[in-house]
């Protein structure tokens, strides 16, 4: 008798089947984990101007806030860094001295710290702000002045901030700390006016959170702008690099995460402190 060929069995095609469905959800899967990799990581660049509320543009703007996301470590736990850097921190009480930054005196119970010569970047790290985990936990603390007696492996924070992560009494503690991008701001930006020997303006910007990457003015009412820059001397001052005069002018300010900010028809005085409305970023008070 000639031999009739068999049906596959139902349980094969099911199998078949399944592997099938297989194939396609790890195609659509990796598809769309290729193209999420595509879209934009650039900063968002915040424009902000006098008396208005912050405006965010570029790729992953805030819905609602105008502003970033704040207090983001790029290092400690789930930041880029993970182990953080290590150091030996010590303490010390700040008291009314104005610090190399030029931002003291200091209000009792404040948590700032105090960098090497190494870190300190030659007063860029000035207004700044660090993550620093402890045996007790964690701080966040300002950066205000130089420690030109610390070695390279050190930090020296005030005593309320060393106090939150360790027990003071052995006097020092092994910690690891990390810089906060988008630290929240305690309000919006001051600008402190002075004067060279040679009669330059110097500025000082107070309540930007991030490192500054730029100070320049302009003329207002000019459709393309010429910024005069500034430049960033020992102590944590901008200083025009020409005169300009009595203005008005605006000015305009830019930080190492993409943030800019132009204070409107400035009036240039020396000794003159301008508390403006006008926030770097976002509009999240420190806590």
């Amino acid at each position: 008798m000639p031999t009739l060929a068999r049906k596959p069995a139902r349980g094969n095609w099911i199998w078949l089947g399944g592997a099938l469905c297989a194939v396609v959800v790890l195609a659509a899967v990796a598809v769309g984990t290729v193209l999420g990799g595509t879209t934009g990581g650039r900063p968002r660049t915040t424009t902000q101007v006098p008396g208005g509320g912050p405006q965010a543009s570029g790729p992953g703007a805030a819905r609602g806030s105008g502003g970033p996301p704040a207090g983001r470590a790029t290092g400690g736990p789930g930041g880029r860094h993970l182990a953080g850097t290590p150091a030996l921190a010590v303490f010390y009480d700040p008291g009314h001295a104005v610090g190399s930054c030029s931002l003291g005196p200091f209000p009792a119970g404040g948590r700032y710290v105090s960098l090497p010569r190494e870190r300190f970047g030659r007063s860029a790290a000035c207004g700044t702000y660090l993550a620093v985990q402890g045996p007790r936990g964690q701080v966040r603390a300002e950066v205000v002045d130089l420690c030109p007696g610390c070695a390279a492996g050190m930090i020296n924070l005030s005593r309320a901030a060393f106090t939150r992560i360790a027990d003071p009494g052995p006097g020092s503690a092994r910690v690891r700390f990390w810089p906060v991008d988008d630290p929240p701001l305690p309000g919006p930006l001051i600008l402190r006016m002075g004067q060279t020997p040679a009669g330059l303006l110097t500025l000082q910007v107070r309540r930007h959170g991030n490192a500054l990457a730029s100070v320049a003015a302009a003329a207002p009412g000019m459709q393309v702008p010429a910024w005069r820059p500034f430049t960033l001397n020992a102590h944590g001052t901008w200083v025009a690099t020409s005169h300009l005069g009595r203005g008005p002018v605006n000015i305009r300010i830019a930080d190492t995460r993409g943030h800019q900010a132009v204070i409107l028809r400035v009036t240039l005085r020396p000794g003159r402190v301008i508390r403006t409305r006008t926030w770097m970023y976002g509009h999240r008070h420190a806590g």
